[in-house]
Protein backbone atom coordinates (compact mmCIF):
# COMPACT_ATOMS: atom_id res chain seq x y z
CA UNK A 1 0.00 0.00 0.00
CA UNK A 2 2.94 2.58 0.87
CA UNK A 3 4.81 1.84 -2.22
CA UNK A 4 1.34 2.40 -4.25
CA UNK A 5 1.05 5.37 -2.80
CA UNK A 6 4.31 6.61 -3.69
CA UNK A 7 3.45 5.67 -7.12
CA UNK A 8 0.46 7.66 -7.42
CA UNK A 9 2.28 10.56 -5.68
CA UNK A 10 4.88 10.78 -8.75
CA UNK A 11 2.42 10.53 -11.46
CA UNK A 12 0.78 13.70 -9.56
CA UNK A 13 2.37 15.84 -11.63
CA UNK A 14 5.92 16.34 -14.38
CA UNK A 15 8.43 18.81 -14.17
CA UNK A 16 8.20 21.82 -16.47
CA UNK A 17 11.84 21.99 -17.76
CA UNK A 18 13.09 25.17 -18.08
CA UNK A 19 13.67 27.34 -21.15
CA UNK A 20 16.75 29.60 -21.71
CA UNK A 21 14.87 32.90 -20.78
CA UNK A 22 14.16 34.93 -17.57
CA UNK A 23 11.73 33.46 -15.05
CA UNK A 24 10.90 34.74 -11.56
CA UNK A 25 13.53 36.87 -10.40
CA UNK A 26 16.58 35.15 -11.62
CA UNK A 27 17.55 34.66 -15.05
CA UNK A 28 18.46 30.74 -16.46
CA UNK A 29 21.57 30.64 -18.17
CA UNK A 30 22.44 27.91 -20.35
CA UNK A 31 24.13 25.48 -18.35
CA UNK A 32 21.49 25.96 -15.57
CA UNK A 33 18.69 25.03 -18.42
CA UNK A 34 20.65 22.01 -19.64
CA UNK A 35 21.03 20.51 -16.19
CA UNK A 36 17.28 21.61 -15.05
CA UNK A 37 16.69 19.10 -18.10
CA UNK A 38 19.07 16.64 -17.63
CA UNK A 39 16.95 15.55 -14.04
CA UNK A 40 14.12 14.39 -16.88
CA UNK A 41 16.26 11.46 -17.78
CA UNK A 42 15.25 10.31 -13.88
CA UNK A 43 11.68 11.30 -14.00
CA UNK A 44 11.36 9.33 -17.16
CA UNK A 45 12.81 5.98 -15.91
CA UNK A 46 10.88 6.59 -12.45
CA UNK A 47 7.57 7.45 -14.26
CA UNK A 48 8.10 4.02 -16.01
CA UNK A 49 8.88 2.14 -12.80
CA UNK A 50 5.40 3.71 -11.30
CA UNK A 51 3.52 2.63 -13.83
CA UNK A 52 4.26 -0.86 -14.22
CA UNK A 53 4.07 -1.04 -10.10
CA UNK A 54 0.41 0.15 -10.46
CA UNK A 55 -0.06 -2.40 -13.36
CA UNK A 56 0.91 -5.36 -10.65
CA UNK A 57 -0.74 -7.33 -8.73
CA UNK A 58 -0.92 -6.55 -5.15
CA UNK A 59 1.62 -9.85 -4.02
CA UNK A 60 4.03 -8.59 -6.87
CA UNK A 61 4.63 -5.07 -5.99
CA UNK A 62 7.07 -5.80 -3.18
CA UNK A 63 9.32 -7.63 -5.06
CA UNK A 64 9.29 -5.07 -8.12
CA UNK A 65 10.34 -2.24 -5.03
CA UNK A 66 13.90 -4.04 -5.17
CA UNK A 67 13.99 -2.57 -8.75
CA UNK A 68 13.33 1.23 -8.24
CA UNK A 69 15.66 3.60 -9.89
CA UNK A 70 18.25 5.12 -7.75
CA UNK A 71 17.35 8.46 -6.67
CA UNK A 72 20.21 9.82 -4.65
CA UNK A 73 22.28 11.30 -7.16
CA UNK A 74 19.77 13.22 -8.51
CA UNK A 75 18.52 14.51 -5.59
CA UNK A 76 21.76 16.17 -4.93
CA UNK A 77 22.06 17.53 -8.59
CA UNK A 78 18.72 18.87 -7.91
CA UNK A 79 20.09 20.66 -4.67
CA UNK A 80 23.08 22.06 -6.42
CA UNK A 81 20.70 23.76 -8.55
CA UNK A 82 18.74 25.24 -6.11
CA UNK A 83 21.39 26.19 -3.93
CA UNK A 84 23.12 28.12 -6.38
CA UNK A 85 20.05 30.35 -7.18
CA UNK A 86 16.55 29.73 -5.87
CA UNK A 87 15.34 31.86 -8.03
CA UNK A 88 15.03 31.41 -11.28
CA UNK A 89 13.34 28.26 -13.07
CA UNK A 90 15.87 25.98 -13.09
CA UNK A 91 15.71 26.16 -9.25
CA UNK A 92 11.50 25.82 -9.51
CA UNK A 93 12.16 23.00 -11.66
CA UNK A 94 14.71 21.05 -9.41
CA UNK A 95 12.04 21.88 -6.91
CA UNK A 96 9.25 20.24 -7.96
CA UNK A 97 11.73 17.25 -9.31
CA UNK A 98 12.13 17.21 -5.03
CA UNK A 99 8.67 16.92 -4.30
CA UNK A 100 7.42 14.11 -6.81
CA UNK A 101 10.48 12.34 -5.77
CA UNK A 102 10.32 12.25 -2.31
CA UNK A 103 8.04 10.85 0.51
CA UNK A 104 8.48 13.50 2.36
CA UNK A 105 9.52 17.38 1.78
CA UNK A 106 11.92 19.37 4.05
CA UNK A 107 10.55 22.56 5.03
CA UNK A 108 13.01 24.63 2.76
CA UNK A 109 11.75 23.39 -0.19
CA UNK A 110 8.38 24.67 0.68
CA UNK A 111 9.67 27.78 2.05
CA UNK A 112 11.59 28.78 -1.53
CA UNK A 113 8.33 27.75 -3.27
CA UNK A 114 6.75 30.56 -0.78
CA UNK A 115 9.34 33.02 -1.57
CA UNK A 116 10.01 32.79 -5.13
CA UNK A 117 7.39 30.85 -7.04
CA UNK A 118 3.99 31.76 -5.73
CA UNK A 119 3.27 33.54 -8.72
CA UNK A 120 4.14 30.60 -11.19
CA UNK A 121 0.81 28.76 -13.41
CA UNK A 122 2.90 25.17 -12.78
CA UNK A 123 2.60 25.80 -9.31
CA UNK A 124 -0.82 24.50 -8.48
CA UNK A 125 0.04 20.75 -8.64
CA UNK A 126 2.67 20.92 -6.35
CA UNK A 127 0.37 22.82 -3.67
CA UNK A 128 -1.96 20.04 -3.74
CA UNK A 129 0.94 17.25 -3.31
CA UNK A 130 2.57 19.18 -0.43
CA UNK A 131 -1.02 19.85 1.28
CA UNK A 132 -1.69 16.31 1.29
CA UNK A 133 1.71 15.48 2.26
CA UNK A 134 0.98 18.12 5.30
CA UNK A 135 4.19 19.08 4.65
CA UNK A 136 5.55 22.31 7.11
CA UNK A 137 4.71 25.70 5.80
CA UNK A 138 2.46 24.72 2.80
CA UNK A 139 -0.82 26.35 4.37
CA UNK A 140 1.59 29.20 3.98
CA UNK A 141 2.57 29.35 0.59
CA UNK A 142 -1.14 27.55 -0.45
CA UNK A 143 -2.03 31.15 0.87
CA UNK A 144 0.49 33.07 -0.56
CA UNK A 145 -0.67 31.30 -4.05
CA UNK A 146 -4.39 32.21 -3.68
CA UNK A 147 -3.39 35.98 -3.39
CA UNK A 148 -0.75 36.35 -5.69
CA UNK A 149 -1.38 34.06 -8.39
CA UNK A 150 -2.93 35.49 -11.10
CA UNK A 151 -3.60 32.17 -13.06
CA UNK A 152 -7.66 31.38 -11.65
CA UNK A 153 -6.89 27.38 -12.17
CA UNK A 154 -3.83 27.70 -10.11
CA UNK A 155 -6.07 30.01 -7.55
CA UNK A 156 -8.86 26.94 -7.35
CA UNK A 157 -6.33 24.10 -6.59
CA UNK A 158 -4.68 26.15 -4.13
CA UNK A 159 -7.78 26.69 -2.28
CA UNK A 160 -9.14 23.81 -2.44
CA UNK A 161 -5.89 21.69 -1.29
CA UNK A 162 -5.73 23.55 1.55
CA UNK A 163 -10.02 23.59 2.53
CA UNK A 164 -9.75 19.95 1.98
CA UNK A 165 -6.41 19.53 4.20
CA UNK A 166 -8.10 21.52 6.98
CA UNK A 167 -11.30 19.25 6.44
CA UNK A 168 -9.10 15.96 6.80
CA UNK A 169 -7.49 17.47 9.86
CA UNK A 170 -10.59 18.54 11.57
CA UNK A 171 -11.62 14.92 11.95
CA UNK A 172 -9.38 15.39 15.03
CA UNK A 173 -9.36 18.98 14.93
CA UNK A 174 -12.90 20.18 15.22
CA UNK A 175 -11.46 23.86 15.61
CA UNK A 176 -10.03 23.20 11.75
CA UNK A 177 -13.42 22.87 10.47
CA UNK A 178 -14.54 26.52 9.96
CA UNK A 179 -11.88 27.80 7.98
CA UNK A 180 -12.35 24.44 5.80
CA UNK A 181 -15.82 25.62 5.37
CA UNK A 182 -14.22 29.32 4.79
CA UNK A 183 -11.73 27.74 2.05
CA UNK A 184 -14.19 25.07 0.68
CA UNK A 185 -17.09 27.27 0.21
CA UNK A 186 -14.99 29.90 -1.89
CA UNK A 187 -14.31 26.94 -3.99
CA UNK A 188 -17.87 26.49 -4.54
CA UNK A 189 -18.55 30.23 -5.41
CA UNK A 190 -15.65 31.27 -7.71
CA UNK A 191 -13.75 27.92 -8.90
CA UNK A 192 -16.34 25.57 -9.16
CA UNK A 193 -16.21 24.61 -13.10
CA UNK A 194 -11.97 24.22 -12.41
CA UNK A 195 -10.88 20.92 -13.75
CA UNK A 196 -9.23 18.95 -10.72
CA UNK A 197 -9.06 15.44 -12.94
CA UNK A 198 -9.49 13.63 -16.18
CA UNK A 199 -9.90 9.95 -16.22
CA UNK A 200 -9.03 7.70 -18.74
CA UNK A 201 -12.48 7.92 -20.37
CA UNK A 202 -12.06 11.67 -20.71
CA UNK A 203 -14.54 12.11 -18.20
CA UNK A 204 -13.74 15.61 -16.74
CA UNK A 205 -14.30 15.66 -12.40
CA UNK A 206 -14.41 19.59 -11.58
CA UNK A 207 -13.51 21.60 -7.94
CA UNK A 208 -17.35 22.32 -7.66
CA UNK A 209 -17.87 18.54 -8.24
CA UNK A 210 -15.86 17.33 -5.26
CA UNK A 211 -16.56 19.56 -2.55
CA UNK A 212 -20.20 19.58 -2.85
CA UNK A 213 -20.29 16.47 -0.89
CA UNK A 214 -17.88 17.99 1.63
CA UNK A 215 -19.77 21.15 1.72
CA UNK A 216 -22.69 19.03 2.81
CA UNK A 217 -21.15 17.21 5.56
CA UNK A 218 -19.83 20.47 7.03
CA UNK A 219 -22.97 21.91 7.16
CA UNK A 220 -25.33 18.87 8.05
CA UNK A 221 -23.28 16.17 9.84
CA UNK A 222 -21.59 17.62 12.06
CA UNK A 223 -21.54 17.05 16.28
CA UNK A 224 -24.85 17.51 17.19
CA UNK A 225 -27.05 17.68 14.32
CA UNK A 226 -29.61 15.89 13.24
CA UNK A 227 -29.00 13.67 11.18
CA UNK A 228 -30.66 14.26 7.53
CA UNK A 229 -33.14 11.77 5.77
CA UNK A 230 -31.31 8.81 4.22
CA UNK A 231 -32.99 7.04 1.37
CA UNK A 232 -30.87 4.06 0.02
CA UNK A 233 -31.53 0.10 -1.02
CA UNK A 234 -30.56 -3.67 0.72
CA UNK A 235 -29.12 -6.51 -0.68
CA UNK A 236 -32.57 -7.45 -2.12
CA UNK A 237 -33.26 -4.11 -4.09
CA UNK A 238 -35.96 -3.07 -0.96
CA UNK A 239 -35.95 0.87 -0.53
CA UNK A 240 -35.22 1.74 3.08
CA UNK A 241 -34.60 5.08 5.18
CA UNK A 242 -32.48 6.02 7.49
CA UNK A 243 -35.80 7.55 9.71
CA UNK A 244 -37.33 3.78 10.13
CA UNK A 245 -34.46 3.60 12.44
CA UNK A 246 -35.38 6.41 14.75
CA UNK A 247 -35.46 4.33 18.35
CA UNK A 248 -32.33 2.76 17.94
CA UNK A 249 -28.58 3.90 18.36
CA UNK A 250 -27.50 3.40 14.47
CA UNK A 251 -24.13 2.91 13.68
CA UNK A 252 -23.58 3.91 10.02
CA UNK A 253 -20.43 2.10 8.80
CA UNK A 254 -18.96 3.32 5.61
CA UNK A 255 -16.58 0.74 3.79
CA UNK A 256 -16.20 -0.98 0.80
CA UNK A 257 -14.74 -5.11 0.92
CA UNK A 258 -11.48 -3.77 -0.98
CA UNK A 259 -10.34 -1.98 1.96
CA UNK A 260 -7.77 -3.17 4.55
CA UNK A 261 -8.59 -1.68 7.33
CA UNK A 262 -12.91 -2.13 6.93
CA UNK A 263 -11.66 -5.71 6.71
CA UNK A 264 -9.98 -5.46 10.12
CA UNK A 265 -12.59 -4.32 11.55
CA UNK A 266 -15.26 -6.54 11.40
CA UNK A 267 -14.51 -9.35 13.86
CA UNK A 268 -14.80 -6.43 16.33
CA UNK A 269 -18.23 -5.31 14.68
CA UNK A 270 -19.38 -8.48 14.85
CA UNK A 271 -18.76 -8.98 18.72
CA UNK A 272 -20.03 -5.69 19.05
CA UNK A 273 -22.89 -6.75 17.29
CA UNK A 274 -23.65 -9.79 19.38
CA UNK A 275 -22.97 -7.66 22.74
CA UNK A 276 -25.68 -5.58 21.45
CA UNK A 277 -28.26 -8.24 20.49
CA UNK A 278 -31.91 -7.98 22.09
CA UNK A 279 -30.72 -3.84 22.47
CA UNK A 280 -32.28 -0.63 20.70
CA UNK A 281 -29.04 -1.06 18.34
CA UNK A 282 -28.21 -1.85 14.71
CA UNK A 283 -25.26 -1.63 12.82
CA UNK A 284 -25.80 -0.50 8.84
CA UNK A 285 -22.69 -1.34 6.71
CA UNK A 286 -23.32 0.62 3.48
CA UNK A 287 -20.92 -0.55 0.60
CA UNK A 288 -19.64 1.23 -1.82
CA UNK A 289 -18.13 -1.64 -4.12
CA UNK A 290 -18.79 -1.14 -7.94
CA UNK A 291 -20.93 -4.48 -8.12
CA UNK A 292 -23.49 -5.45 -5.77
CA UNK A 293 -22.33 -9.18 -6.74
CA UNK A 294 -18.78 -8.32 -5.12
CA UNK A 295 -20.35 -7.76 -1.79
CA UNK A 296 -23.07 -10.46 -1.68
CA UNK A 297 -19.94 -12.88 -2.66
CA UNK A 298 -17.78 -11.45 0.21
CA UNK A 299 -20.81 -11.88 2.46
CA UNK A 300 -21.14 -15.62 1.60
CA UNK A 301 -17.54 -16.16 3.02
CA UNK A 302 -17.63 -13.48 5.57
CA UNK A 303 -20.07 -13.63 8.80
CA UNK A 304 -21.49 -10.04 9.06
CA UNK A 305 -24.96 -11.04 10.52
CA UNK A 306 -25.92 -7.15 10.27
CA UNK A 307 -27.59 -4.53 8.03
CA UNK A 308 -26.28 -3.50 4.92
CA UNK A 309 -27.29 -1.24 1.96
CA UNK A 310 -25.49 -1.35 -1.37
CA UNK A 311 -24.51 1.86 -2.50
CA UNK A 312 -22.40 1.26 -5.10
CA UNK A 313 -19.66 3.78 -6.32
CA UNK A 314 -21.50 6.45 -8.47
CA UNK A 315 -21.21 10.05 -8.24
CA UNK A 316 -24.10 10.16 -6.62
CA UNK A 317 -24.00 6.99 -3.66
CA UNK A 318 -24.12 8.17 -0.40
CA UNK A 319 -20.63 8.11 0.42
CA UNK A 320 -20.26 11.07 -2.20
CA UNK A 321 -22.98 12.97 -1.56
CA UNK A 322 -21.97 12.70 2.37
CA UNK A 323 -18.49 14.13 1.45
CA UNK A 324 -16.54 10.39 2.68
CA UNK A 325 -12.97 10.59 1.40
CA UNK A 326 -11.99 7.93 3.02
CA UNK A 327 -12.88 4.56 4.09
CA UNK A 328 -14.08 3.12 7.28
CA UNK A 329 -15.78 5.72 8.08
CA UNK A 330 -17.95 5.45 11.00
CA UNK A 331 -21.12 7.27 12.29
CA UNK A 332 -22.63 7.11 15.46
CA UNK A 333 -26.69 8.30 15.96
CA UNK A 334 -28.42 8.32 19.04
CA UNK A 335 -32.29 7.17 19.24
CA UNK A 336 -33.42 10.84 18.42
CA UNK A 337 -31.49 10.93 15.06
CA UNK A 338 -28.75 13.11 16.46
CA UNK A 339 -24.95 12.75 15.60
CA UNK A 340 -22.99 11.87 18.62
CA UNK A 341 -19.76 10.50 16.71
CA UNK A 342 -18.04 10.32 13.90
CA UNK A 343 -14.55 8.31 13.05
CA UNK A 344 -12.31 8.08 10.94
CA UNK A 345 -9.89 4.58 9.84
CA UNK A 346 -9.41 1.77 11.84
CA UNK A 347 -7.27 1.29 15.30
CA UNK A 348 -7.79 -0.66 18.63
CA UNK A 349 -8.11 2.85 20.96
CA UNK A 350 -10.49 4.30 18.13
CA UNK A 351 -12.47 1.14 18.14
CA UNK A 352 -12.28 1.27 22.64
CA UNK A 353 -14.06 5.23 22.05
CA UNK A 354 -16.34 4.03 19.69
CA UNK A 355 -17.57 0.94 21.63
CA UNK A 356 -17.81 2.98 25.09
CA UNK A 357 -19.88 5.70 23.51
CA UNK A 358 -21.89 3.42 21.63
CA UNK A 359 -22.95 1.55 25.19
CA UNK A 360 -23.54 4.32 26.96
CA UNK A 361 -26.08 5.42 24.03
CA UNK A 362 -27.83 2.20 24.37
CA UNK A 363 -27.89 2.53 27.66
CA UNK A 364 -29.76 5.87 27.64
CA UNK A 365 -32.46 4.42 25.06
CA UNK A 366 -33.00 1.26 26.77
CA UNK A 367 -33.82 3.56 29.74
CA UNK A 368 -36.93 5.45 27.99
Amino acid sequence: QVLLAAAMAVLVFAPVWADDKPAGTGQVTSGRATEAKSLSEYTRKLQEFQRMVLAAKPDERKELAKDRPNSKPYLERADKLIDKDATDEAAFDAILFVIQTMPRVDSKYVELLTAHHATRPQIGQAVMRLMSLRAAGAEKLAVAVIEKNSDRKVKGLACYAIGNALNQQANTNPAKLPDAEKYLARVEKDFADVELSRGRDGKITTLGQRVKGTLFAIRNLTIGKTVPEVKSHDLYDKSTTLSSLRGKVVVLDFWATWCGPCRQMIPHSRELTEKMKGKPFTLVSISSDAEKTTLTKFLEKEKMPWTHWWEGNGENNLHSSWGVTGIPTMYVVDAKGVIRHKSVGFGAKSMEKLEKIIEDLVQEAAAK
